[in-house]
C-alpha cells in the first residue's frame, strides 16, 4: 500500500532513529490514516493525497492542506508505535525492551509522551479542519457522496487530550 506519507519525515519529526526498520513503521502509519485521517479527510481527499503525494504531483490547494495532514498523521502513527516498538511478542512471551542492554521506561513516562502526541495530533487535525471549512467549495473531493466513502469532518475536535483532574467529567460541547 502507497503511505501518505514518507518514512523519512515520519524520522525527521519524531526523532526516530534510521535503525529502526521501515517495515515496524510503516503499518502505524497506514492504521493513522485509516483511523484519523480518513475519518477527517473523507476517503476520496484522502485517496486524492495518497495518489498525489506518491506521484509527486501536489499541487494547488492539496499542497497547501497537505504539510497539515502530514503531521497529522506522523504524530498519530508515533503514539499508534509506541507501546508496540516498546512492547516485543514473540516465540510465545511478551517482553519489554527489545535486547539486554535496553531500560524500558516508566508507565508515567509512555503516558506523558502519548499525551505530548495527543497534543499535536489536536493542533493538525484542528488546522486540516479549519482548512477544509474555509475551502470546501474549492475541493471536489469533499462532495463526494458515493457510499463507500466517509465524509469529511470539519467540525471542531476534541481538545481534551484526556487531561481533566474531574471525575465523570464528559466533554459533549467540543
Amino acid at each position: 500500500m502507497d503511505l501518505i506519507i514518507s518514512i523519512d519525515r515520519f524520522r525527521e519529526l519524531t526523532g526516530v532513529y534510521d535503525t529502526m526498520d521501515e517495515n515496524l513503521i510503516a503499518p502505524h502509519v497506514e492504521i493513522a490514516t485509516d483511523v484519523l485521517t480518513e475519518e477527517v479527510l473523507g476517503t476520496a481527499l484522502t485517496n486524492k493525497l495518497i495518489t498525489d503525494f506518491n506521484a509527486g504531483t501536489l499541487g494547488g490547494l492539496y499542497s497547501t492542506v497537505y504539510p497539515y495532514v502530514e503531521k497529522m498523521v506522523i504524530f498519530q502513527a508515533f503514539k499508534f508505535g509506541l507501546v508496540s516498538w516498546l512492547i516485543q511478542v514473540s516465540n510465545g512471551k511478551i517482553t519489554k525492551g527489545s535486547n539486554l542492554d535496553s531500560t524500558p521506561i516508566e508507565l508515567s513516562e509512555l503516558a506523558a509522551l502519548e499525551r505530548r502526541q495527543d497534543a499535536k495530533i489536536v493542533r493538525y487535525t484542528n488546522q486540516v479542519k479549519k482548512f477544509l471549512a474555509d475551502n470546501f467549495n474549492d475541493i471536489p473531493e469533499l462532495k463526494v457522496d458515493t457510499v463507500p466513502y466517509l465524509k469529511a469532518d470539519t467540525g471542531e475536535v476534541n481538545t481534551s487530550q484526556g487531561l481533566t483532574s474531574t471525575p465523570n467529567i464528559r466533554f459533549s460541547d467540543f
